[in-house]
């Protein structure tokens, strides 16, 4: 991910974050597809988290 400041485009802080999410293909075609549409919904919100609580440290809270 990469965070720039909007009103001049400079880059104010940078990094990665990486985690998994699995799922079982047992079952029928229509199950395994749930399930991975399940897992990649569950991967996003964990990349959010990490990203997120990533930028709080970094930044600071803006909340007063």
């Amino acid at each position: 991910y990469g965070l720039r400041d909007a009103a001049t485009g400079v880059l104010v802080t940078a990094g990665r974050v990486e985690t998994f999410a699995s799922y079982s293909t047992t079952g029928s075609t229509l199950s395994a597809r749930a399930a991975r549409r399940d897992a990649q919904r569950r991967l996003s919100r964990a990349l959010a988290d990490l990203v997120v609580t990533r930028l709080l440290v970094e930044l600071g809270d803006p909340a007063p």
